[in-house]
């Protein structure tokens, strides 16, 4: 069975994201949590083009969001997906976000930066919580796959657990 490399956490680690139809996205590593997992910057738009190692800093002026996503053979191909590693950009910093974990029936956990935690119960559907949270610029804590990060990029898919979850 061949493996394919490893990736190796490091802030500021870009990941070129290329789909079958030839169209690139990109992930930057943004920061570790011992007990929330990796987290990245994912640039909301895909390019015609790879971008070129010494214009990649760039990409810090494009729209993103933060997500959590599991790095478990991360640098592979997969379906329509390419994941490798492209460069490390060595003075990449980003503020961290809040983020919420939780079931909504239940109660949910908003988790800040400073490592405080606030426990909420609601009454609001999930769409509409979820509605709520991006509007407040909270993310929700989920694990993506790659294959969801694609369907995100490529698909037009909803970065929602609701656009995403099977039953």
């Amino acid at each position: 069975m061949l493996k394919g490399p490893t990736f190796r956490f490091k802030t500021g680690r870009v990941v070129e994201i290329e789909h079958s139809s030839g169209r690139i996205g990109y992930l930057i590593a943004h920061f570790n949590k011992p007990r929330y997992g990796a987290f990245f910057t994912l640039v909301t738009r895909t390019f015609p083009s790879p971008f070129p190692a010494n214009r990649i800093h760039e990409l810090q002026s494009c729209p993103t969001t933060t997500i959590g996503l599991n790095t478990y053979q991360l640098l592979s191909t997969k379906d329509d997906l390419t994941f490798r590693h492209k460069c490390d950009l060595t003075d990449y910093s980003a503020s961290e976000p809040a983020f919420w974990t939780g079931m909504v029936e239940y109660f949910i956990t908003i988790h800040r930066p400073d490592g405080t935690e606030e426990r909420r119960k609601t009454n609001l559907s999930e769409n509409d919580w979820e509605t709520e949270m991006e509007r407040q610029g909270i993310i929700q804590k989920v694990l993506w796959l790659p294959k969801s990060i694609g369907a995100f990029l490529f698909d037009g898919v909803p970065l929602r657990w609701t656009a995403h979850k099977r039953y």
